[in-house]
């Protein structure tokens, strides 16, 4: 059950889970109304989000005391027809961290609860696709790009965008040969040659230059704003710091870290929220590295 002393940080959890295009199979809410509200859902969950494709983003949720009908509608192991969708913040400052493909939802009994389990990975699929042209030749890089977007098996996001990028480096036309095999790695290697770097994002291709923001606006990082112990920056320059949940801090967002020993803008590259509605957990650590505009 809900404590009362966890709503009144005023915590709030919004979580989907739906079949694409339809209305949701549930929805569980956490404080969703104004003032103190201990009637929602205990929520747990730990999400990991990363510029990096090496580290594709996963989402793991626990959900407590859902209804039976709710609990039989997520049931059965596997889900690929099913979406997550996750926000968290507080009153007045929600934001989305997960949006993704739900590969499995099961729900055990633990003491007096039942306890219904979800896993999302954003990405998990694409990292395995594999692409082939056909017969040899040349290509254009916009149909290049489409190609292997299209065997991700994800939505195009700013592939356009993209695809004008690569162009304007000078990159006209590709080998068909280079197109084949591994998606994820043909795509790395075109990106690589154009000064790009890629993800997947809330179920989206994400191409941008490397080291570029999609946040300019800056969460402020300090004692005052949620700061939890001090930052710390590794031997190549990366920055680890942890803050209470806070809108805004998202991979490729900006981070003005105000601590004793460390300063500055940096680009946020990874991110792992670790949030409970019934515990005492509500934080988001994350990695940068030093951003000069």
């Amino acid at each position: 059950m809900s404590s009362p002393g966890a709503s009144l940080f005023g915590r709030k959890v919004e979580l989907v889970v739906s079949a694409p295009g339809s209305p949701p199979a549930v929805k569980a809410a956490f404080n969703d109304t104004p003032g103190l509200d201990v009637s929602g859902f205990d929520i747990d969950f730990s999400v990991r989000r990363s510029l990096a494709m090496k580290h594709p983003n996963v989402c793991k949720i626990e959900v407590y005391n859902l209804s039976e009908s709710s609990r039989k509608a997520l049931d059965g192991g596997p889900k690929t027809n099913l979406v997550v969708s996750l926000s968290a913040g507080y009153q007045g400052g929600l934001e989305q961290i997960y949006f993704s493909e739900c590969r499995a939802a099961w729900t055990e009994r633990v003491g007096p609860d039942w306890v219904t389990h979800l896993e999302a990975g954003d990405g998990d699929k694409a990292m395995k696709a594999r692409c082939a042209t056909g017969p040899g030749g040349y290509i254009p890089v916009a149909s290049a790009l489409t190609y292997i977007a299209q065997a991700l098996g994800v939505g195009t996001g700013n592939l356009q965008a993209a695809q004008t990028a690569i162009a304007q480096s000078g990159i006209y036309n590709f080998s068909a040969s280079a197109v084949s095999g591994s998606a994820a790695r043909r795509l790395t290697d075109f990106c690589r040659s154009a000064g790009l770097e890629w993800s997947i994002q809330n179920g989206n291709l994400q191409i941008i230059k490397q080291g570029a923001l999609t946040r300019t606006n800056a969460v402020l990082c300090s004692v005052d704003t949620g700061m939890i112990d001090s930052p710390t920056v590794d031997s190549h320059g990366l920055l680890s710091a942890k803050m209470l949940i806070t809108p805004g801090l998202v991979p490729g967002g900006l981070v003005h870290v105000d601590s004793e020993f460390y300063s500055g803008d940096y680009r946020i590259n990874r991110c792992h929220w670790d949030g409970s509605v019934r515990g005492l957990n509500w934080y988001v650590q994350f990695e940068g590295e030093k951003y000069a505009s």
